[in-house]
């Protein structure tokens, strides 16, 4: 398959070309916790990230942006276990960017009864998500890339986004929450948390 995608912020590979159009609009960067109201904290007494433990997946490209703001997360090998650790009240909250939290607590809720969407907080960081390319078909990645464009020119790219996150954004209240803003290693230190964020808007 000569077309990959990629959750990485940043492609090191020599092999790929990288198509300069973020197709989910930073919304990944945007992550809610997942808790188990039973350990967490009242929400107003959190002042810094580091009052709460945290856990993500094993090896997840976030876990250095984590610990690059002196956070150091529990990791699970499974994303199943990362339920059960929460279950087992290990861990306090389960970040999960705005695209995937509420589709993620809807197919996990049936199992985890307990299992909340936390309403009061939002973690921030640069996290866009790139096309990426085989170096062995350029001629495909200038098609992509213009087709993108041509997508956004139109708008139908924005209609499509509108599709598929509008109402789960809509549940989330992005601007309503209090924000902690991490810098990303993946990304120059210049300018990361000093401009105004803005939230994935809907038109």
């Amino acid at each position: 398959m000569p077309m990959q995608s990629s959750r990485h912020t940043v492609i090191a590979r020599a092999e790929v070309i990288t198509i300069p159009v973020d197709i989910l609009r930073g919304l990944l960067g945007y992550r809610v916790c997942l808790i188990n109201p039973a350990n967490f904290p009242a929400s107003d007494q959190l002042h810094s990230l580091s009052q709460l433990q945290i856990a993500q997946g094993l090896n997840w490209a976030d876990v250095e942006i984590y610990k690059h703001n002196d956070i150091h997360p529990k990791q699970a090998p499974t994303f199943e276990a990362l339920f059960e650790m929460l279950a087992a009240k290990r861990f306090e909250c389960l970040p999960l960017g705005a695209d995937e939290v509420m589709y993620t607590w809807r197919d996990q809720k049936p199992k985890y009864p307990f299992l909340a969407i936390e309403p009061n907080l939002l973690i921030y960081y640069d996290y866009p998500v790139y096309l990426h390319i085989s170096k062995q078909f350029p001629k495909l990645a200038q098609r992509v890339e213009a087709g993108l464009k041509k997508l956004q020119r139109s708008g139908e790219f924005d209609r499509l986004f509108k599709q598929h996150h509008a109402a789960d954004i809509a549940q989330l209240h992005l601007n309503q929450r209090k924000i902690f803003c991490l810098k990303s290693p993946y990304l120059p230190e210049q300018g990361q948390c000093e401009k105004r964020l803005d939230y994935p808007k809907i038109k």
